[in-house]
């Protein structure tokens, strides 16, 4: 009860935070994911953990979403995620959608500066065993990215967070992938994701 009382009386805001929020277990553990990740999610999180610990089968379907939104209301901040996931050792697709939105002040204070990136990637997952304890994985995808950018007039910071804010995107179409490694030490587990390896920009 003590604890309780003492949470809400320290209540502050959270800001300049990253946050994931693609597969809601994984949203739950935050990074440490990566080294336990055994269900389809983990063609997004670490693809090695397909073999180690995973079942021969999965599928998810998971849509998630978050928002920052400090005191400051001309700044906020919101992250989507959609995926599909289906694999079966030693092979997985996916589709997940990703799309990030932030609001800026602006010199006009009628204004604010708004930025959106939309991704779309489909991929395809191989996993290899090494040995028994140690996997290697990778994903190799096709990203189409929206990206805007603008001012616009200063408003519901909610329906500009949600909304397009009326701005033109600009598109463009990349090869990426993704690289993961799992070991398993007894009970310990460990794994290594390297991400968005082409490091493509939109």
């Amino acid at each position: 009860l003590l604890g309780l009382l003492l949470t809400q009386a320290l209540d502050r805001q959270a800001s300049a935070q990253t946050f994931e929020v693609l597969g809601t277990r994984a949203a739950g553990m935050g990074g440490a994911f990566v080294g336990v990740a055994d269900d389809a999610s983990a063609v997004y999180w670490n693809p090695a953990g397909l073999v180690l610990g995973g079942s021969y089968f999965s599928m998810l379907l998971d849509n998630n979403q978050g928002k920052a939104e400090p005191d400051d209301i001309a700044q906020a901040g919101s992250q989507s995620a959609t995926i599909i996931a289906l694999t079966t050792l030693p092979f997985g697709v996916t589709y997940y959608r990703l799309s990030a939105t932030t609001l800026t002040p602006t010199a006009d204070p009628q204004s604010l500066r708004l930025e959106r990136l939309t991704t779309h990637h489909a991929g395809v997952t191989f996993v290899q065993s090494l040995t028994d304890r140690i996997a290697v994985a990778s994903t190799l995808k096709g990203v189409h990215g929206l990206a805007a950018s603008g001012a616009v007039p200063s408003g519901d910071r909610d329906d500009l967070l949600d909304g397009s804010g009326e701005l033109p995107d600009a598109s463009t179409n990349k090869f990426d992938a993704d690289i993961g490694l799992m070991a398993l030490f007894g009970a310990v587990r460990a794994g290594l994701t390297v991400r968005n390896v082409t490091e493509p920009d939109f």
